[in-house]
């Protein structure tokens, strides 16, 4: 972990091997990060920004004009951030525990497998700021938890929209996409889920979640460690736009 921005961090690794190192992270660390990692190179460098913990809530920004400098040199890009593991919970909940199981002061604790709200705008941001820089790369946009990782970000359709938008933002639905994925997240209806669905273990209602924000603007999709779904492909081998 490296809280200071005067040197960043590169490491020679696969995106798996990456990916097993953040998941160890998410146990042991209250403080989240981000990473870039670049496909092409086999490289993860560290693009955090800002970051912030309390006892409640952890927070890391993307530092976007650094990665302005990383998309001028390579074609893609897949940007990772973590949330620690038990915010708001007593320890972590495996994802194969039936909901019946979880303790109603729990519950809160699903969501951290989600971005969130200000993870969401970034992505709008980040695609503007592409499109602003005429750079021709693909940014995808990953967050891992205890529950696994969860892919967001606009879909093709979405990324034709903004950039249409790009001059005019106030004239795309943004801040709707965000709002439907608040409204989603929110008590009242993960605890609907909860108890209408307490057969269902907890990555069954993590990806039932997803079903409900994603759109043809804006998709979410999850997997528990270490399978995928169909749709994400192995991105250290080949690429897939959603």
């Amino acid at each position: 972990m490296n809280d200071t921005h005067a040197v960043r961090y590169a490491v020679s690794a696969t995106e798996s091997e990456g990916v097993a190192q953040i998941l160890q992270l998410v146990q042991q660390s209250a403080l989240e990060e981000h990473w870039a990692f670049l496909p092409e190179a086999g490289l993860w460098i560290e693009t955090g920004l800002n970051e912030n913990a309390t006892l409640q809530v952890s927070e890391v920004e993307v530092d976007t004009d650094y990665l302005v400098a990383l998309v001028s040199h390579f074609p893609r890009i897949n940007l990772y951030h973590f949330h620690p593991a038990g915010l708001g919970a007593d320890g972590t909940i495996p994802v194969g525990t039936p909901l019946s199981e979880v303790a109603a002061s729990d519950r809160e604790a699903v969501t951290g497998a989600f971005p969130g709200s200000a993870d969401m705008l970034a992505t709008f941001e980040i695609t503007w700021m592409l499109e602003e820089a005429e750079a021709d790369a693909e940014v995808r946009h990953f967050v891992i938890s205890e529950f696994g990782i969860v892919e967001f970000g606009p879909t093709e359709a979405g990324r034709r929209e903004l950039g249409a938008a790009r001059h005019q933002p106030q004239a795309y639905n943004h801040f709707d996409l965000v709002m439907v994925a608040s409204v989603r997240l929110g008590s009242y209806n993960v605890g609907r889920l909860f108890d209408e669905h307490r057969d269902f273990a907890v990555g069954e209602l993590i990806a039932q979640l997803c079903q409900q924000i994603s759109s043809p603007e804006y998709r979410m999709g999850y997997s528990p460690m270490i399978v995928r779904p169909s749709w994400i492909h192995d991105v250290a081998v080949s690429s897939t736009s959603f």
